[in-house]
């Protein structure tokens, strides 16, 4: 049977690989050289792994606040039922409504910065 250490350690390769994957097709749907996120901007990825049940009464809860994701690119397994995930377009916060265990891909902060061509 495999220890924790070992189960969490790859997954973080494997959620890794498919982060460079995702970040090489973004930049090739850009019009950019698929490595163009490549190397330092990505070689010191952050995992975060957080696991929110179904609140009985979500109208007592605080929720995360308003915020953009200061990396790259965000990778968020949905779960079936849970739609507490929101974005902001044209100045109002829109439900994503949830695909089960499927992944949600959130353009971060960094990679709008970055591949703009104002920088």
């Amino acid at each position: 049977m495999a220890h924790c250490s070992e189960v969490v350690a790859k997954y973080a390769q494997e959620m890794r690989t498919l982060g460079l994957k995702i970040l090489e097709l973004l930049c090739e749907g850009l019009g950019l050289d698929q490595n163009y996120c490549c190397g330092e901007l990505s070689d010191s990825p952050l995992l975060l792994a957080h696991h929110y049940p179904p609140c009985p009464e979500p109208t007592l809860t605080l929720g995360a606040p308003k915020h953009r994701d200061p990396n790259l690119a965000t990778i968020l397994l949905q779960e079936n039922d849970i739609n507490a995930l929101q974005v902001f377009k044209d100045g109002e916060w829109i439900v994503v409504e949830p695909i089960p265990y499927a992944f949600v891909v959130n353009i971060s902060l960094m990679l709008q910065v970055y591949v703009s061509p104002s920088c």
